[in-house]
């Protein structure tokens, strides 16, 4: 018995998203742990704040890891235009929020208070900056010239993006080593 090639299709998509799901609760299970052990090690002051940063953490991990995935198995589709809209405004918001996450991270080196939690809160916020620059990899790995950015374009931007990120983490946790006063 043949299997049309629409079955195939709407097969494939059926394993596609079982796949996503299945990510996403497996990234969220792992973060409730997470936060969970981290909420045991912390001060009673910072248990609530500590364990709503790592879940999260795991939302966001939950959010983005199955689409990137999904874009590494598609391969020549990476640059999906909602994806990349979205991708593009958070790791533009991401990169003007650094100025103020050096900030909050050098005051808690500064007064001794939160340090962890801070540097959690820093952590998550540089997560969808990655999911960005991974998203470009993928695309100028990847994707083909008719892609809706074409893969020369990605091939400047990605590495550009990712030595600019890369300063940009670097000087944000500099802020880590700052000096009391």
């Amino acid at each position: 018995m043949n299997k049309s090639p629409h079955s195939l299709t709407s097969n494939k998509k059926e394993n596609e998203i079982a796949l996503i799901v299945k990510i996403a609760l497996t990234m969220f299970a792992i973060a409730i742990i997470c936060g969970s052990i981290f909420a045991y090690f912390v001060p009673k002051g910072e248990k609530l704040t500590g364990f709503m940063t790592i879940l999260s953490i795991g939302l966001m991990l939950a959010a983005f890891f199955p689409q990137l995935y999904l874009n590494q198995i598609e391969k020549e589709h990476a640059t999906d235009h909602v994806l990349a809209i979205f991708l593009i405004l958070c790791a533009l918001g991401v990169l003007l929020r650094i100025p103020g996450l050096r900030q909050q991270l050098q005051n808690s080196v500064i007064s001794n208070q939160s340090f962890y939690l801070v540097l959690l809160i820093t952590i998550s916020n540089l997560i969808p900056l990655l999911a960005h620059i991974t998203w470009q990899w993928q695309g100028a790995i990847f994707d083909s010239n008719k892609a809706l950015i074409p893969k020369h374009i990605l091939g400047i931007s990605a590495p550009t993006t990712t030595i600019i990120s890369v300063l940009a983490v670097i000087w944000l946790f500099s802020a880590a080593f700052a000096k009391k006063k």
